[in-house]
């Protein structure tokens, strides 16, 4: 689902577009620069949940990726996106981030994400109208790309430890939570 001519050239394929061929990239393979590859390890934690975590991402171009996908949505005019309504206040934040190539705080609009890929029989290919949310510990948005929830939060109440659990950290790293069966 996409809508053209809603930004300019320069920032649809040079500005906003670096950060979505990163997580292209990170999500479905492709070009990285070598210091930028990243790692993957599955883990299982002590309650039997399992993860992905991945290492050696790029702080900025992950979380100004994620954010892109939000900002373009907010902005689109296509029935698909008619639930991404932003605050004026929110729209002009995460747009000055992107054109600053500034990601902000981990608790700036940070994003979890749960996945399905690891499971064989769900198709992968799905892409879904995403949907508002709000549940006790905040609300925003919900976006399912290829296998991938991704859970993009404008209020919330969670501190930054409990964020660096779930979210992309500065130190680089981000766990993707398995969804069971």
């Amino acid at each position: 689902v996409y809508q053209s001519n809603i930004l300019c050239r320069e920032c649809d394929n040079e500005q906003i577009g670096q950060y979505e061929s990163y997580l292209k990239s990170i999500f479905f393979g492709g070009p990285t620069a070598k210091d930028e590859i990243p790692v993957f390890r599955n883990l299982i934690n002590k309650k039997s949940e399992e993860f992905t975590e991945c290492t050696n991402l790029s702080y900025s171009k992950f979380k100004l990726g994620l954010l892109s996908i939000l900002w373009r949505s907010a902005i689109a005019k296509r029935d698909f996106f008619d639930e991404i309504v932003l605050s004026e206040n929110d729209l002009e934040s995460i747009r000055t981030m992107l054109i600053s190539n500034d990601p902000g705080e981990i608790g700036k609009y940070p994003v979890v994400i749960f996945t399905y890929v690891n499971d064989s029989v769900i198709p992968k290919d799905l892409i879904v109208k995403p949907r508002s949310f709000n549940h006790t510990k905040g609300s925003g948005f919900v976006f399912l790309i290829g296998g991938f929830f991704f859970l993009f939060y404008i209020n919330h109440s969670f501190t930054d430890e409990e964020l660096s659990k779930y979210t992309i950290t500065k130190d680089c790293k981000m766990l993707f939570i398995w969804i069971k069966k």
